[in-house]
């Protein structure tokens, strides 16, 4: 899972695979928009994104 950072705007996505979704600080994201994931960070338990923006569990 991942949160928006607190130093980081709301935002939402106008184009490509992630058009229409909108990004708030203080909720939680299973997927996340590759070319923005220095906005966000990521919570225990997990690897980082795939290639496909998914996230990738540890094991």
């Amino acid at each position: 899972m991942y949160k928006l950072k607190l130093n980081q705007p709301d935002f939402e996505c106008v184009d490509g695979p992630f058009a229409g979704r909108k990004y708030k600080t203080g909720q939680t994201y299973a997927e996340i928009p590759p070319n923005e994931a220095h906005r966000f960070e990521g919570l225990s338990g997990l690897n980082g994104l795939n290639k496909g923006g998914k996230i990738t569990h540890d094991t």
